[in-house]
C-alpha cells in the first residue's frame, strides 16, 4: 500500500466513529420531531403547509411567511391580511379605485388616492413612494411594502409592533381597523365584521389548515375539488353538467372579461338554452341592474338562476363581489352553486350554501331574462 493510500486509510477509520455517532444522534432528532409532530416548515413559517393556488393566495402567504419571519403572531398576520383584502384584495399594486397612476398626486399629500395592500393615503403613500425610490425597489412589491409598514412609517410602525403581539385574530382585526387604518368607517359593525370574517377565513386556511368558507369537504359552505360534482348531487342534478364551451371558449355574445365569474355564469346560461344581459356589471352589482335589463330577482334560491353576492358578503370576497349559478336547490333551502375565478381564471367549482349563509350575506337571485 501507498503512503498516499495508508493516510487516506488511517483518516477514514479516523472518521468513521464520529460520522456513526453523528448519524444516529441525527436520527433521534429527526424521530424525536416527528413524534412531538414538529415540522420545519411549521416551526418557520408559523402555521401549516398551506399550499396556495391563485396569485392572491400566493400574495397572502407572502404577507404571513413576511409578519412571522418579523417576530408576530399567526393571529396577527392574519387579521393583517383581513384589512388588506377589505382594502386592496390584497394587491399589492392597486389603486383606490383603480386609477391609473399620476406622479404629480401620488407624490402630493392629497387624499383619495390610496395605495397598495393597505391603501395607504395622503402623506402616508408619498412617504411611501419616496422610500421606494430611497430603495431602488417598486413600490407595487410586497417586501417593501411590509418594510415600510413595519419600519419606516413612524408612529404606526411601532402601532404595528405592538398590535403584532396580539393572539385574538378577530379582536386585532377590529384594532387594525380602529387604531392603525382609522378609516371614517372604523366604528361601523358592518365595516367590522368584514375585516373579522376575513382574518378568520385567513386564519381558517394558512393556519389551521382547514379549506375556503371553513371546510375541507363540499358541503356547508365548502368548496369541492375541481370540476367535479360532488357525489351527494350527481343523482339529483339532471341537466347538462358545463361543458368545455361553457368552461374554456364561451358562448357568442358574452361581453364579460373571460375567465371569471360573470363571463362563466353568462356562458352557463347559454349552455342550457337561456340569456342574461351581457354588460350587468361586476357580479355584485346583479341583483342592482338586473332589473331594468330584463331579469327579476328574489331572495329565494331558485334553480337555473344566477346569485349575486355582494362585495365582501363572504370571506374572501372584495368591493367586486361574485356571481355563481344556482344548479340545485335543497328542501332546507340551501343550494349548490357551480362558479368560476375563486380560486383563479377559468377554475370552475362546485359548493354548497346554506341557507342562513345565504340570508347572512345577502345574497340576491336573478333570473334570466324574460
Amino acid at each position: 500500500m501507498t503512503w498516499s493510500g495508508l493516510m487516506k486509510r488511517r483518516l477514514i477509520l479516523f472518521l468513521l466513529p464520529i460520522l456513526i455517532v453523528g448519524g444516529f444522534v441525527g436520527f433521534i432528532v429527526m424521530t424525536i420531531m416527528q413524534i412531538a409532530g414538529i415540522h420545519s416548515n411549521e416551526i418557520a413559517k408559523g402555521g401549516t403547509a398551506f399550499q396556495p393556488t391563485t396569485q392572491i393566495e400566493m400574495n397572502a402567504k407572502e404577507v404571513f411567511d413576511d409578519v412571522i419571519a418579523k417576530g408576530g403572531t399567526p393571529e396577527f398576520a392574519c387579521a393583517w391580511l383581513g384589512n388588506f383584502e377589505a382594502e386592496s384584495g390584497i394587491r399589492p399594486d392597486r389603486i383606490q379605485s383603480d386609477l391609473a397612476f399620476n406622479k404629480s398626486i401620488a407624490y402630493s399629500n392629497a387624499g383619495g388616492y390610496a395605495f397598495g395592500l393597505g391603501q395607504m393615503d395622503g402623506g402616508r403613500r408619498a412617504s411611501m413612494l419616496r422610500y421606494a425610490d430611497e430603495q431602488g425597489k417598486d413600490w407595487r412589491i410586497i417586501p417593501l411594502q411590509m418594510d415600510y409598514m413595519w419600519n419606516h412609517d413612524g408612529s404606526d410602525s411601532t402601532l404595528i409592533q405592538t398590535l403584532s403581539k396580539q393572539t385574538n385574530v378577530e379582536q386585532t382585526a377590529i384594532d387594525i381597523l380602529q387604531k392603525w387604518e382609522r378609516a371614517g368607517t372604523k366604528d361601523n359593525p358592518s365595516e367590522q365584521a368584514v375585516r373579522k370574517l376575513a382574518a378568520r377565513s385567513w386564519y381558517s386556511r394558512l393556519v389551521e389548515g382547514v379549506g375556503f368558507e371553513g371546510g375541507t369537504g363540499t358541503e356547508n359552505g365548502g368548496m369541492a375539488s375541481g370540476e367535479t360534482i360532488p357525489d351527494s348531487y350527481k343523482n339529483l342534478v339532471k341537466h347538462a353538467l358545463p361543458n368545455q364551451q361553457a368552461m374554456r371558449t364561451g358562448y357568442p355574445g358574452n361581453g364579460y372579461y373571460l375567465g371569471n365569474c360573470t363571463w362563466y355564469v353568462y356562458n352557463r346560461f347559454a349552455q342550457l338554452g337561456k340569456h342574461i344581459y351581457a354588460y350587468l356589471g361586476d357580479g355584485g352589482s346583479w341583483g342592482r341592474t338586473a332589473n331594468a335589463n330584463g331579469s327579476r330577482t328574489s331572495l329565494t334560491p331558485t334553480q337555473h338562476w344566477a346569485v349575486s353576492f355582494p362585495p365582501y358578503s363572504m370571506p374572501g370576497l372584495n368591493e367586486y363581489g361574485h356571481v355563481a349559478y344556482v344548479e340545485y336547490v335543497n328542501s332546507d333551502g340551501s343550494f349548490l352553486i357551480s362558479e368560476m375565478n375563486v380560486r383563479g381564471e377559468y377554475s370552475m367549482n362546485w359548493r354548497v350554501i346554506t341557507a342562513q349563509q345565504a340570508k347572512d350575506a345577502g345574497l340576491v337571485f336573478v333570473s334570466p331574462q324574460n
